[in-house]
């Protein structure tokens, strides 16, 4: 006959009522939430912060280039000595060169005329308004002619030995001092390669007057023009020299 009592739960020191699974799962995501905020806060910190770092960095680095140079001593610069006569000269020199330089301009081309394919040509001076004198090279095929311009045909020749190379050729006026004719001479002078003889040739029969020695910075003759206003012939040799001669 008596209602069953129930016994009131009295609460223990120490001792706390287990958490369920879903309060674990609850209390590790408020711990992840608090520690990506920290994550974020740190990041968003050191952002706002990284312009501040990179202006520092840029003072510091100017500060020590400025310390490294030498122009920011404030020691006086050393006074340059004077330049010497020689350091003058060649610097005139070559203000004088730099205005040598040739312009480059265009041309027309007003007439091709025939010529003989075979021909080796190394000089080549005007004879008249009709006719050229040329020089042909090669060893036994040298020779000296005259050319007639518009036809290109060869109305005269005259033939070197086979040891002979023909080189440039010029029309010199030649003073002959032979005790009779004292007025110059128009006469070709003819270069030949490697065998340091030159020659003396009559304009007209292309006949050889005379053979005489040379010598150049390197035993060769090339080319050869004359000035017979100054009664000087300027001869080169393959080489930067430029020789002169009386």
């Amino acid at each position: 006959g008596h209602p069953r009592s129930t016994p009131l739960a009295t609460k223990q020191p120490g001792k706390s009522k287990p958490k369920t699974n879903q309060q674990k799962k609850n209390d590790h995501e408020e711990k992840d939430g608090n520690h990506n905020g920290q994550q974020q806060r740190s990041t968003t910190t050191i952002i706002g912060w990284w312009p501040w770092i990179v202006a520092a960095l840029v003072v510091l680095l100017g500060i020590a280039m400025v310390r490294e140079d030498p122009a920011s001593s404030k020691t006086e610069p050393e006074t340059p000595p004077a330049p010497s006569s020689q350091a003058v000269h060649d610097k005139d020199t070559a203000a004088e060169h730099s205005a040598l330089f040739t312009s480059h301009g265009t041309f027309e081309l007003l007439e091709t005329l025939p010529h003989d394919p075979k021909a080796f040509t190394q000089g080549l001076e005007l004879k008249n308004a009709t006719h050229f004198y040329e020089s042909v090279g090669n060893y036994k095929e040298s020779s000296v002619r005259i050319v007639e311009i518009v036809t290109g045909k060869v109305v005269q020749e005259t033939k070197l030995d086979d040891v002979y190379f023909a080189e440039g050729l010029s029309l010199c006026h030649v003073q002959q001092d032979n005790g009779e004719d004292h007025q110059p001479q128009r006469q070709l002078i003819l270069l030949t390669w490697r065998e340091k003889t030159a020659f003396r040739i009559d304009p007209e029969t292309l006949e050889t007057l005379e053979s005489f020695p040379y010598s150049t910075s390197n035993g060769e003759g090339w080319g050869i023009a004359c000035d017979n206003s100054k009664k000087q012939w300027h001869v080169t040799d393959g080489t930067h020299f430029l020789q002169t001669w009386d």
